[in-house]
């Protein structure tokens, strides 16, 4: 079973670890830092990008401009921060598929993580919600999972792409409870949750920050949460784990990611800068509304090895459901 631990319990205690600032790098940022997010204006990661890119204007000063670069499951965004001046303005926003899924899964890559990007700070996780279609007669993990039994490789469920974390979820999913579906690849998580509202497939994990306006819409039916926790924001939705699947707990992470070669001191600040930012009532209020958890304490050496840890627990699952280099 794919059991994503807790970010606090593979990373030290975050008790005081401010980081000093050179002075040696006190004007950056002089001009607009550009804040690139790999994928399209709306979903979670965009969220979160924009809520960070405002609270560091006004901490540091200058204009983070959002600029979208989807494609290639977060590839063509990060190969474009990765080629960029080591100078601290160009950076991302980078997920665990970014940083982690990506490396098994693609025979080529445009970058390597933690050659080329390096790690600045962790900003969130965000946990999935496992929904289907209004018209899907099932109300509950265990009413799924007695009908996909009943009608093997018959349900159809959509992700935003093989080896997306919405894929690797719900294969998680089918191997824990027994049952077997049909996955539908699209190009992005808007154009999967299209087709489920239309009835053209039955079921998709889909982040919470998205799904959860259609939930309350009744648009979609939500079955239960990917974490070991509920969300505050939707605190009646049970965990998938209290609904018959032991143990389940998975969820998306994002971080800010730098090229390789950036000076420490422009690090050391803009760590800083959002540190202060993702402990800021507004920034914790934000985004904890839409079902994004809020993540602070993280230095860059701690996110080296979390990032390193991540590779091969992403990587073990990817090749147990045969995507290893498939792309």
């Amino acid at each position: 079973m794919l059991i994503i631990r807790s970010i606090w319990a593979v990373m030290a205690a975050a008790a005081g670890l401010a980081l000093s600032v050179p002075s040696a790098h006190a004007d950056y940022p002089d001009r607009p830092v550009t804040l690139v997010v790999p994928y399209a204006p709306g979903g979670a990661v965009d969220l979160v990008a924009r809520t960070l890119g405002r609270g560091l204007e006004q901490k540091l000063g200058k204009p983070f401009v959002i600029v979208n670069k989807p494609g290639g499951s977060s590839a063509v965004a990060a190969t474009f921060v990765a080629n960029a001046p080591a100078d601290g303005y160009t950076i991302l926003l980078a997920t665990s598929t970014t940083m982690a899924i990506n490396s098994t899964v693609f025979k080529k890559l445009g970058y390597t993580p933690l050659v080329d990007l390096a790690p600045v700070s962790l900003a969130a996780s965000v946990p999935f919600i496992l929904i289907v279609n209004d018209k899907v007669p099932v109300h509950s993990v265990a009413d799924l999972v007695k009908l996909a039994k009943s009608k093997p490789n018959e349900l159809v469920y959509g992700s935003s792409g093989p080896g997306s974390a919405a894929h690797l979820f719900m294969q998680d999913f089918a191997g824990a409870t027994g049952i077997k579906l049909t996955h539908v690849p699209y190009r992005g998580s808007s154009q999967a949750l299209q087709d489920l509202i239309a009835g053209r497939t039955q079921l998709m994990f889909a982040d919470a920050p998205v799904v959860l306006p259609l939930i309350r819409a009744g648009k979609v039916r939500a079955l239960g949460v990917s974490t070991e926790k509920r969300l505050p924001s939707a605190a009646d939705l049970p965990t998938l784990a209290e609904s018959g699947v032991p143990g389940y707990d998975a969820s998306s992470w994002h971080m800010i990611v730098a090229p390789a070669g950036v000076p420490e001191g422009v690090i050391r600040k803009l760590h800083a800068a959002l540190q202060e930012t993702q402990a800021d009532s507004a920034f914790i209020s934000a985004v904890s509304s839409r079902g994004v958890v809020p993540q602070v304490g993280s230095t860059p050496d701690q996110l080296r090895g979390y990032i390193e840890s991540e590779i091969v627990r992403w990587g073990k699952i990817v090749k147990d459901v045969g995507l290893a280099h498939s792309m």
